[in-house]
């Protein structure tokens, strides 16, 4: 039998969206010890497993839950319809696009793997790989930094447009920005688009916030958090600035690191669709304990 810490370790899934998954979606039925602890089986850790597995495709977790029960526990793996399988099919090249200049083919090509495999999938299974291969053309030198300033540009307003045309549905608010003098903001907007779709009130500050600035407008917007990034090492301190100046406020916001440097990013993982799924279950669940 496992502890809910035991089992969140041995499944990679947060304890507290083990205790979401269980309420909203009737997921598991863990029995309790003597002393009221949640005890899982071998069983429910692979249950657990193949639901992360199915979110970090792309599928809603309500859903998720649905294919994850629709599958005996001793039948294969969850595949999920529209998510890598289709992502792998989905063949429009960013460098090729770049190359030509074609910025309404790349609004297509966003445009078609929206519609072909949802927010979470196109983020983490076409938009990220394409974009560290967009960036491995140009160290190659295939590529100039003016055509990876023009995908660049590209692909922002088109996630910038993707986050405004999200509703806003009044859920607990998420403040994300850049530290001082960091630029790469693609990701982090990724990731304010997928939070926004899930009942989260997402503020974008974009790149390059003043250390300063943060503290008066975090307060002033109310967040329960915020979401920095540290992308290159040189990130990484200012990024820890962000932090130190939000720690006095009372109630202090929770702050995330994240990105290649970043001291959450072994936490919340590589996936960004199952790092919101992560995020919005701790904040929009109520308290729980044990």
């Amino acid at each position: 039998m496992y502890t809910i810490g035991q089992a969140s370790a041995a499944s990679g899934v947060p304890a507290v969206t083990i205790r979401a998954w269980e309420r909203r979606y009737d997921l598991l039925h863990p029995t309790r010890s003597a002393g009221g602890y949640r005890l899982y089986t071998e069983a429910d850790v692979a249950v657990l497993r193949r639901m992360a597995s199915v979110v970090a495709g792309g599928a809603p977790a309500g859903r998720a839950a649905e294919l994850v029960w629709s599958q005996s526990e001793s039948g294969p793996s969850v595949v999920l319809a529209g998510s890598l399988d289709a992502a792998s099919a989905h063949q429009s090249d960013l460098v090729g696009l770049t190359r030509t200049l074609d910025e309404p083919g790349i609004a297509a090509a966003l445009d078609s793997g929206l519609g072909r495999l949802g927010l979470d999938a196109l983020v983490d299974d076409w938009l990220m790989p394409q974009l560290v291969r967009l960036g491995e053309a140009w160290a190659a030198g295939s590529l100039d930094v003016a055509h990876e300033h023009f995908a660049s540009a590209c692909v922002q307003r088109w996630l910038s447009r993707s986050h405004d045309q999200l509703a806003v549905s009044g859920g607990p608010v998420v403040v994300l920005g850049l530290p001082a003098g960091s630029r790469h903001e693609l990701g982090l907007l990724s990731l304010a688009c997928l939070l926004r779709s899930r009942g989260l009130t997402t503020i974008h500050l974009g790149a390059d916030v003043p250390v300063d600035s943060w503290a008066g407008f975090v307060a002033s917007s109310g967040a329960r958090a915020v979401i920095t990034s540290a992308t290159r090492q040189d990130d990484v301190e200012p990024a820890r600035q962000v932090r130190a100046a939000l720690e006095s406020p009372v109630p202090a916001p929770q702050v995330w690191i994240g990105g290649a440097h970043g001291d959450d990013t072994p936490r919340l993982g590589g996936r960004l669709g199952l790092v919101a799924e992560t995020m919005s279950q701790e904040l929009l669940a109520p308290a729980v304990h044990r």
